[in-house]
């Protein structure tokens, strides 16, 4: 499914257009821009734009603009538009964007009593560890990539998203792939979200992600999984 991004303009920020959220389909892109008309937002302007080959060398800049946008770099208002974007694209889609990136958040936060709801709680700290260089594919595109969070990863030409409980395994699976030891144990993976109260599955953090299976598979060993080789 093609992916779009959606832009705001109108809040005082440098530069003037800043991308708030990628989702896949026209439909919940369009719905995103009308629905902020409805909100505290309206008085922003609203565009989106599809991901064009054309546009593979803008699309590492746009996720980081994307996270720094989340993070409060732009500003209050920014921040709190991304914020809506992606729980409205989240609210409509059921299997929406996040069969590709985080639906998983979404169908475990009904149960705030429950293990998995505090798997996907978008509240907690990021890592704040320093960013990871890119590794570009024969075309320019990266073939491999992660954004300073692992929030984000180009893989094989593919884009995901996780949430900020998903992000440490990724960055656990991405630093082994680059060490060249690329297996790593579930438990260990598990460990990494919360030393204290460890999620009880890893197919449980990924439920419902596009990355389960196809960019992470399982490993060598019995109870170990890995990242799958990006397509160059």
């Amino acid at each position: 499914m093609p992916a779009f991004t959606i832009f705001v303009e109108g809040a005082d920020t440098e530069p003037a257009k800043i991308p708030v959220c990628v989702v896949d389909g026209e439909k919940y892109a369009s719905r995103i821009c009308e629905g902020m008309k409805e909100t505290e937002y309206a008085a922003f302007n609203f565009s989106f734009e599809l991901w064009t080959k054309s546009d593979l060398g803008k699309a590492p800049a746009w996720v980081v603009m994307i996270e720094d946008a989340q993070n409060g770099v732009y500003g209050e208002i920014v921040a709190g538009i991304c914020n809506l974007a992606e729980r409205m694209y989240l609210f409509m889609g059921g299997r929406r964007r996040r069969e590709k990136t985080a639906s998983g958040e979404d169908t475990v936060s009904d149960n705030d009593n429950s293990t998995t709801a505090k798997q996907d709680d978008e509240t907690a700290d990021d890592n704040g560890q320093p960013p990871v260089a890119r590794t570009l594919g024969a075309g320019g595109e990266p073939s491999g990539a992660a954004s300073t969070d692992f929030r984000s990863m180009w893989w094989g030409g593919n884009l995901y998203s996780f949430t900020v409980n998903q992000a440490p395994v990724m960055r656990l699976l991405y630093e082994n792939w680059k060490a060249g030891t690329p297996d790593v144990g579930d438990e260990t993976l598990l460990l990494a979200v919360d030393p204290e109260a460890p999620p009880a599955r890893l197919s449980t953090l990924f439920r419902d992600h596009c990355a389960w299976g196809t960019l992470i598979v399982p490993g060598g060993s019995k109870g170990s999984h890995r990242l799958a080789e990006p397509d160059t």
